[in-house]
């Protein structure tokens, strides 16, 4: 008479618990593991919120090597690109200058240190300090995190 009633076993309904652990497990670990979503996420972030800086800099820089080629022959060689990095390091100096009015506030820049047709310097955003390098005769502009943050 009890082999007519319908419903489940106690069996299935272990294994059925069985197979929705291992399925949270796995779950758990693809968000929250060492190469989870989550840790990508962040890596994502810091790398776009570099590539944002880099290309802030980039553009000020332009801003500022522009101004100084519309103002002056134009910079070729090693002496017009030593020139040119003089003129990016006094106008790091000067806040009212076009490279720190084309940066976006929130940032500052401090510490040019010219070395022939490149100069070095020192990008502050939100408390994180990056360091960025002019080079004169290509006229191009990089970023990374300082070393001392990272």
């Amino acid at each position: 008479m009890l082999r007519n009633q319908k419903g489940i076993t106690l069996v299935a309904l272990v294994i059925t618990i069985i197979v929705l652990l291992i399925l949270a497990g796995v779950t758990i670990s693809m968000v929250l593991g060492q190469n989870g979503i989550l840790s990508q996420a962040n890596q994502a972030k810091a790398e776009n919120q570099l590539a944002t800086i880099e290309e802030q800099v980039q553009m000020a820089v332009f801003a500022q090597t522009s101004q100084f080629l519309q103002d002056n022959v134009l910079a070729e060689g090693d002496t017009g690109a030593g020139r040119l990095v003089e003129n990016i390091r006094d106008a790091i100096g000067d806040e009212n200058s076009k490279l720190c009015s084309s940066l976006p506030e929130g940032y500052s820049v401090k510490d040019p240190a010219p070395n022939g047709t490149k100069i070095t310097f020192t990008v502050t955003v939100d408390g994180t300090d990056y360091t960025a390098e002019f080079d004169g005769v290509a006229q191009s502009t990089t970023v990374k995190l300082a070393e001392n943050d990272g």
